[in-house]
């Protein structure tokens, strides 16, 4: 934040106070009927799952650190990392559908390990390989 910008802030702001399960909720969003309470209990659980599968880009796919020196290197290693997150949420919502659950669910991390694992005895999936992947996913 510039100075400027930094100036220019307001000294105080006004907030609404809501009780979402056992959290308390704060936003500037202060009219209950431009936002009311569920919308934002509703907002927020939405937001968490954001934060969920921005650890699991991180974390669980290890981009915590980038290893390239380049901006153009760095751009094609976040694009990989997005490529193979797709790749297993693609898989997880296979599994989901055949098992008649929400892909929600189902673990990122424990898809992760049986992808990684299923593919390191072969390349290529044959059907049978993959619908049985796909059962294991959703266990």
């Amino acid at each position: 934040m510039s100075p400027e910008q930094y100036a220019a802030t307001p000294e105080s702001i006004t907030v609404r106070e809501l009780q979402a399960g056992k959290r308390i909720l704060v936003t500037t969003m202060r009219c209950p009927d431009a936002a009311s309470g569920k919308a934002l209990t509703e907002l927020y659980k939405s937001r968490w799952n954001v934060e969920l599968d921005l650890r699991s880009i991180k974390t669980t796919l290890g981009m915590e650190t980038l290893s390239c020196r380049t901006p153009e290197m760095a751009a094609k290693e976040l694009w990989i990392h997005l490529w193979g997150y797709n790749l297993i949420r693609m898989l997880m919502l296979q599994s989901a559908r055949s098992a008649d659950v929400l892909p929600r669910m189902l673990s990122f991390r424990h898809a992760l390990q049986l992808w990684l694992a299923s593919t390191r005895s072969s390349a290529m999936l044959d059907e049978h390989d993959l619908i049985q992947l796909l059962e294991l996913i959703a266990q």
